[in-house]
């Protein structure tokens, strides 16, 4: 067994008892695209609102700087900040170059229906709208259109989740503590502050294909657990490729 803290966190309970603190701290959210990780991080912010956060650093901090050591190296030189690390964030890097043991917190989030999570990402990807800040009006001409869920995108999305298996296979293997929080147990009144709202949407009635929805989640299961943080993305990739064309 692991010695490290792993709890699956209802938000209701116990995120919104953490206490603002007024010391030097650096915190990271950790997940995968359309996992509600931003939401995390808008709730973990408004509990430490003395410290800066830089969101999606390693995605959109200056190009010239594309080299995730000289990021890294850049972002430690400050004292305290909460930011979001993804998945694809690691490209081919190893996980030792995000310096994870010298974070003060860390907390990863999972989304466990892998279908529904490439809906999200299709719908999202197609109409350019990737989040609801107090505005779920835009969100209701997305509701009667139709979308096709591409192979192309279910395998960025299955390499996505293969980095952040291996995040949390690294910190696994070096007994770094962290929290684990599911998606599904993100939303909750008593964080009805945070300016994201949840849109609802069905995607059984939006995407064209939902019907693959058991058949792809097979195939998911087949060759990754977020338990044992098994990842192949080249069988999985080939399978997926039969099933749609």
């Amino acid at each position: 067994m692991y010695n490290h803290s792993i709890e699956i966190i209802n938000v209701s309970s116990e995120l919104v008892n953490y206490k603002r603190i007024n010391k030097s701290m650096k915190i990271a959210i950790i997940g995968s695209a359309r996992s509600r990780s931003t939401l995390l991080v808008e709730i973990i912010k408004f509990q430490n609102l003395n410290i800066p956060c830089y969101y999606e650093y390693y995605t959109y901090t200056n190009p010239l700087l594309k080299q995730l050591p000289d990021l890294t190296t850049k972002l430690f030189s400050k004292d305290n900040f909460i930011i979001k690390i993804l998945g694809h964030n690691l490209k081919n890097n190893e996980v030792s170059v995000l310096n994870l043991e010298r974070y003060d917190q860390l907390h990863l989030i999972e989304r466990h229906n892998f279908f529904s999570q490439c809906c999200s990402l299709q719908v999202a990807a197609d109409t350019k709208i990737w989040l609801s800040f107090n505005n779920l009006a835009k969100y209701q001409p997305i509701k009667s259109k139709k979308y096709h869920l591409q192979s192309n995108l279910i395998n960025w999305m299955a390499q996505d989740i293969a980095n952040y298996l291996k995040i949390k296979q690294f910190l696994n293997q070096k007994n770094i503590s962290y929290k684990l929080y599911d998606y599904d147990s993100i939303f909750s009144e008593k964080v009805s502050n945070t300016v994201l709202q949840d849109p609802k949407l069905n995607y059984k009635q939006i995407i064209h294909n939902y019907d693959l929805h058991d058949q792809i989640n097979t195939v998911f299961n087949k060759y990754f657990s977020y338990d044992s943080c098994l990842h192949n993305v080249e069988d999985f990739t080939l399978e997926v490729n039969q099933i749609i064309k």
